[in-house]
């Protein structure tokens, strides 16, 4: 009697293993696939959302942050000595605020004190002297004072 209960119960054992393997395999509904399906088919675009996009190094990923934030504003300390040295233009850096969809509220310049702007045995003084150091504050679509 032992032997048939034992041998019983591991037939309902291997059966379940069986069943649950089976299950496994078997195509399953997918409740939050679906829902994504359904989201995305009613999904409205805004004309600039195609031309925001994060990466392309730390100014890019900054600006695509603060066009995220409906009303948002962000500042940003910026040289310009890499116009002086030729690696960016001041059009390169509009055009990247532009393409955020980010419009300049103010700016507010500075010119450098330190001593290498100075020295005329730097390399570098031609562009260290004639840099200049702005704080750039930017809001989503609001209008330019400068």
């Amino acid at each position: 009697m032992t032997a048939l209960l034992l041998f019983l119960s591991l037939g309902a054992a291997l059966a379940a293993l069986l069943w649950s393997g089976y299950e496994l395999f078997v195509n399953q509904e997918d409740p939050l696939g679906d829902r994504l399906e359904v989201l995305q088919e009613h999904a409205m675009a805004s004309p600039t959302s195609a031309r925001r996009r994060g990466g392309g190094g730390f100014l890019n990923s900054f600006l695509y942050v603060i066009s995220l934030v409906p009303g948002g504003e962000g500042w940003l300390i910026l040289s310009d000595i890499a116009e002086h040295l030729g690696l960016r233009t001041r059009a390169d850096l509009m055009a990247a605020f532009e393409s955020a969809g980010l419009k300049v509220i103010d700016r507010v310049d500075a010119r450098p004190r330190h001593p290498k702007a100075s020295d005329a045995s730097d390399p570098l003084h031609a562009a260290r002297s004639a840099e200049v150091t702005s704080l750039w504050r930017l809001g989503a679509g609001q209008a330019s004072t400068s």
